[in-house]
């Protein structure tokens, strides 16, 4: 909820519920295909965006 309120204030409702979405059905699909449980713990936590050069960083790597 952190991750689509953040994007929302930037893209606009249509787009953020679809960018959660997707990301939603792609977890889903990782746990299926890989036959794991679901681990709520590892979801805690605060939604800190990355900075212009963290994205520069991991584009690179």
């Amino acid at each position: 909820m952190q991750r689509l309120d953040y994007m929302k204030k930037n893209k606009g409702s249509g787009k953020s519920i679809v960018a959660a979405a997707r990301k939603m059905a792609e977890i889903v699909w990782a746990l299926l295909t890989r036959r794991q449980d679901f681990d709520s713990e590892k979801m805690m936590g605060t939604y800190k965006p990355m900075t212009l050069a963290e994205q520069a960083l991991a584009a690179m790597n």
